[in-house]
């Protein structure tokens, strides 16, 4: 009997570093300016990339001087170190990556040996044979083209041959797989521009606000946005709308912090290293306002609309619980209904339509109508088993912590009980009434008789 021998108990150190991510609110002319910025630090980032590729140096510091030398031509010095680190930094981590996916590989090389060493349909210890000689001829060629991924592996190791594509991989071939992917040539080339910018600024310690690239300044006593200047390169200096000895452009929008506020400043106050780093959200470029929800008996169905009414993207559901305590349906009601105001807000929706959860007069009819029989039982199941009310609490209580707006819309356009109760109200109405009510809403042609046929 192999006994367990119990590890010590030791303090977890604290975090070294705290990441805030919010966002920067920018004009139509602090856009134009960003991208260009972006795009040019990441044309020298790409450079010099290719440059640390030809080295094929594990040494960090190997030719790194010159390499940041060359840079310091385009842009200052600041920006030539963000860039030259984070290369290095790149460059060890892809050769992690073959470390790793080598290491990986042995070990499946080896399992798939130690299995096929086995008949088929027999039994060696713990080891198991293949069931069958079509599953024996698979593994088979699974381990001939591991075995060739490991020399490969290996060759790139031993020559220090790292494989990167600056706006990844994924995104590149999608380049040949437009209608697949359900995206246009300008939306793949806006995301491919997106992902292969650099706009990364160092800290440094001492200096005023920690950063000299990008100098985010606290905000003074009755505002809300702290200012922002960025330091141009040498390139782009013709940007520049600030006074100073070197070329600074400051937007014409502000950054707000959402949480971390105090911890943040306190940085900046003390004169600390605080690194920043810019991302051009694709997504949220979209002009998505609103998001639609609509509340069924097992889930709860998503979709992102813009200001015309038109959807965007794809939509998505969040089940429900059917079953169970009412405790339990109640949770899992309201942690469907986060996840869909999370999403939603993801896809920058700044408000939320749901329709008018009060179906009673519908559901008693309904329950009337439908009274016999195993159907009736599985139609009222389903009409008691929506929790309306439930869901308008959860969806309302949890829309003002997302910060959004819930706007009660019409059932009648949302579900087909709401139409067959606007029907029903319709046919009370007067002709003129009548008249001025949508025809979409409802259906007044009048049914034709039917007539048997004459045999």
């Amino acid at each position: 009997m192999t006994r367990w021998r119990l590890g010590e108990s030791f303090v977890v150190a604290p975090p070294a570093a705290v990441t805030i991510t919010t966002k920067v609110r920018a004009s139509a002319e602090d856009d134009q300016v960003l991208r260009e910025v972006g795009i040019f630090l990441g044309g020298l980032y790409r450079s010099d990339l290719a440059v640390k590729y030809k080295l094929g140096s594990v040494d960090k510091h190997a030719g790194r001087a010159e390499r940041k030398r060359r840079l310091t031509v385009e842009c200052s010095s600041r920006w030539a170190g963000s860039i030259t680190r984070r290369v290095d930094d790149q460059y060890a981590l892809e050769l992690r990556n073959l470390a790793a996916l080598l290491e990986r590989d042995e070990k499946d090389v080896k399992q798939l040996e130690e299995r096929l060493a086995v008949r088929t349909g027999e039994r060696k210890g713990r080891l198991k044979g293949c069931r069958s000689q079509a599953e024996r001829y698979e593994k088979q060629q699974r381990l001939q083209r591991l075995k060739a991924r490991r020399e490969n592996t290996q060759r790139r190791l031993d020559e220090n041959r790292v494989s990167v594509c600056a706006g990844g991989k994924h995104l590149a071939r999608n380049r040949h797989h437009l209608g697949e992917c359900d995206m246009s040539e300008a939306e793949w080339r806006e995301r491919w521009d997106a992902e292969r910018m650099f706009f990364t600024a160092d800290g440094e310690t001492g200096l005023l606000y920690g950063n000299p690239n990008i100098r985010v300044v606290p905000c003074g006593s009755g505002e809300t946005e702290c200012p922002v200047l960025i330091r141009l390169p040498d390139g782009l200096k013709h940007l520049a709308n600030a006074d100073g000895r070197s070329p600074v452009y400051k937007l014409d929008g502000g950054l707000e912090w959402n949480h971390r506020a105090q911890e943040w400043e306190h940085q900046c106050n003390a004169r600390s290293s605080i690194s920043y780093t810019l991302f051009y959200n694709v997504d949220k470029q979209v002009p998505v306002k609103c998001l639609g929800l609509d509340l069924n008996s097992d889930h709860i169905a998503a979709f992102n609309v813009d200001e015309h009414g038109n959807p965007v993207g794809k939509p998505a559901s969040f089940p429900i619980a059917e079953e169970g305590s009412s405790a339990h349906r109640l949770g899992k009601l309201r942690e469907a209904v986060h996840a869909a105001l999370a999403w939603g807000k993801q896809h920058s929706a700044e408000t939320v339509a749901v329709e008018k959860l009060d179906f009673a007069p519908l559901k008693n009819r309904d329950n009337e109508k439908h009274h016999r029989g195993k159907a009736g039982k599985t139609v009222r199941r389903k009409v008691s088993g929506i929790p309306t009310s439930k869901a308008t609490a959860a969806i309302t209580s949890s829309a003002r912590k997302h910060g959004l707006t819930v706007i009660a819309v019409d059932p009648a356009y949302t579900s087909k009980w709401g139409g067959a109760l606007l029907e029903e109200t319709v046919e009370q109405l007067s002709p003129a009434e009548k008249q001025q009510t949508p025809r979409c809403c409802f259906n007044d042609r009048q049914k034709k008789p039917r007539t048997r046929s004459q045999a």
